[in-house]
């Protein structure tokens, strides 16, 4: 009696029992590595998210401070008209660079596209060069205003990143950090750009972008926004 006690008291899993064990611990596995997923990816998209926000809030303010110092600079004569030396109006020439060909329709309709090479409404599409933005040239244009076409509309999309705007010197077109001393000449836009859109007596500056999410899904993901500022002179562009 001792005997077959001691017996059952010894006995060991059975192997329906062990494999029962596996299931539930690879079920567990599974649903938890899952899990991770889907939270990487999330974190993933808000962090490409909030960087791509940041380029957008960086060039909306760069062509506020623009459009204020035009703003504030009309008083004074015009840099042509000014005696050597003398203060002018150094920022009416790149604000009248910004807005000459604005669209008069809004993009606003054609957004957001079913995919980012759809973008179609790119009418005087730009981006700004902040690093090329100094008062003492303010009237030098050239590399200030970029144009965006509809290559770099979709740009994003091929990178397998967000949208972003990759600034970059004449040497290193792939470069996107600034050296000490080195002027980026370049930028590049990778699914963001700006299009202005003339009303009466002022401007509507409609900044998007887009670029494919890091999860499955087929649709992209957008951002738009856009400020109105007033220009008093708004019938000249010399």
């Amino acid at each position: 009696m001792r005997s077959n006690i001691f017996t059952k008291a010894k006995r060991g899993d059975t192997i329906i029992e062990v494999m029962f064990a596996v299931v539930i611990f690879s079920m567990v596995a599974v649903i938890s590595i899952s899990l991770m997923n889907v939270s990487l990816m999330q974190s993933e998209a808000s962090l490409e998210l909030v960087a791509s926000r940041s380029d957008i809030d960086t060039q909306m303010e760069g062509l506020r401070f623009i459009h204020s110092s035009y703003i504030s600079e009309m008083t004074l004569p015009r840099c042509r008209d000014a005696d050597p030396g003398a203060t002018c109006q150094q920022y009416r020439a790149l604000w009248k660079d910004i807005v000459n060909g604005a669209s008069t329709a809004s993009p606003a309709a054609e957004f957001p596209p079913e995919t980012c090479q759809e973008v179609r409404n790119l009418s005087g599409a730009f981006i700004l060069n902040l690093n090329q933005l100094r008062s003492t040239s303010g009237a030098d244009t050239q590399h200030v205003k970029v144009p965006v076409g509809k290559d770099q509309a979709g740009a994003a999309s091929n990178s397998g990143v967000n949208a972003r705007i990759i600034y970059n010197n004449s040497s290193e077109s792939s470069s996107n950090i600034l050296d000490k001393g080195e002027e980026l000449l370049n930028v590049t836009s990778q699914g963001i750009w700006i299009i202005p859109v003339k009303g009466n007596g002022y401007y509507d500056f409609y900044a998007q972008a887009c670029w494919d999410p890091p999860t499955d899904s087929k649709a992209p993901v957008t951002i738009d926004t856009v400020i109105r500022l007033y220009d008093p002179d708004q019938g000249s562009y010399d």
